[in-house]
């Protein structure tokens, strides 16, 4: 990955660097088609389910326009059917988080570490390079109507690569390469806007793509993303961290020492047992979003709601506003009123209401509602 030259020193005198211009456009095209690609493995995997079920029990044929409408008949054999499809489903989204997750949690640490002796483009290609893999893998599977299983086995493939976890790590640290601590701030904000914009259009166009062409359709034009991503960055970002403030052992046993002491070691202060419980607290808080997104998808596509997935896509693009607009756009004001502490803990609260609300709602209103908490 050193196809691109270094620039020694890319800052102006504004301290705006044109070598992390690129990272956000990078970044918005590698989270596209991420995000694309989880809605279609849910969704896919509901449908393979539902309709594994059905041909089991001899049923297919028995489907009738009115069952489209999301009529409940406990008794009925279809509903009995689909409703085991979409338990199993939900048992499979589960595997796939942990097939990424498990490995995710050791890999993000080593290859994390191996960016100071490497460079960031590295870890950046390392990012894009396994959920590439995984959305190509994935468009196999769907076109030949594959076991599943193969599916977790992409993810672990994935996982090994530290998943998106990766790719973001590596956003941040060349930002803090390439801009001055006057600056910092803008260029994080530069990404965070890319991140947004693409979580917005994902959604969208996730929900566009499956409904109005197939899941094929979809899956495919995310890997092909993807595949934009990885050669953008390959061609035209220069690495931000040269080689003379690199790391020179590249030993594993010294890598794993360096991620590992960061959460162990203390400092002269004392203070390191409040960075461990912020990180504890902002674990537990990303444990509920991750496992949100594929049940909430099945709990949108079943009663009482029955989603289409255009629906589901609009719904989401929506809620990618509102946190855009009244989360990371109001912190500013927001801070004005309450201290740091005040406003983690308003935030979560906020957090834990809207999952209450989603997990009580029966109507499209109480769902709206509910992403606005």
């Amino acid at each position: 990955m050193d196809a691109a030259p270094e620039i020694k020193d890319g800052r102006t005198g504004s301290g705006i660097s044109r070598r992390w211009v690129l990272v956000g456009p990078i970044l918005f095209l590698y989270m596209y088609g991420y995000m694309v690609s989880y809605f279609v493995i849910t969704e896919y995997t509901n449908n393979y389910w539902k309709n594994k079920k059905l041909t089991e029990a001899n049923l297919v044929n028995n489907v009738t326009a009115a069952d489209s409408k999301c009529d409940v008949n406990a008794s009925d054999p279809v509903y009995v059917a689909e409703s085991k499809g979409t338990s199993i489903a939900s048992e499979y989204i589960v595997y796939y988080s942990l097939a990424q997750g498990v490995p995710a949690v050791a890999s993000s640490l080593i290859l994390g570490s191996y960016t100071d002796a490497l460079g960031r483009r590295f870890l950046l290609g390392i990012g894009i390079f396994g959920t590439t893999v995984r959305l190509v893998l994935s468009m196999v599977i769907i076109y030949f109507e594959a076991n599943l299983l193969y599916l977790i086995g992409a993810c672990v493939i994935e996982g090994l690569t530290g998943q998106y976890t990766t790719a973001l790590q590596a956003c941040y640290a060349y930002i803090s390469d390439v801009t001055s601590t006057h600056h910092r701030t803008y260029g994080m904000a530069f990404v965070v806007a890319h991140l947004a914009l693409a979580l917005t259009v994902s959604n969208y166009l996730a929900g566009f793509l499956i409904q109005k062409f197939s899941f094929l359709v979809a899956i495919s034009s995310s890997a092909g993303i993807l595949v934009v991503s990885f050669l953008v960055m390959i061609i035209f970002l220069p690495e931000s961290y040269p080689p003379e403030k690199r790391l020179k052992s590249r030993s594993l046993t010294v890598m794993l020492k360096n991620s590992v002491s960061f959460f162990v070691e203390n400092d002269a202060q004392n203070n390191r047992w409040k960075y461990q419980l912020l990180f504890a607290a902002y674990s537990l808080s990303e444990f509920g979003f991750i496992g949100r997104l594929g049940v909430e998808t099945l709990f949108e596509l079943a009663h009482p709601f029955c989603w289409s997935p255009s629906k589901i896509g609009v719904y989401a693009s929506v809620r990618s506003i509102v946190i855009a607009v009244f989360g990371v756009g109001m912190v500013g004001v927001y801070r004005k009123f309450l201290s740091d502490m005040a406003l983690t803990m308003l935030s979560t609260a906020s957090y834990a209401a809207g999952f209450l609300l989603q997990a009580i709602a029966s109507t499209d209103t109480i769902m709206y509602i509910g992403m606005k908490s």
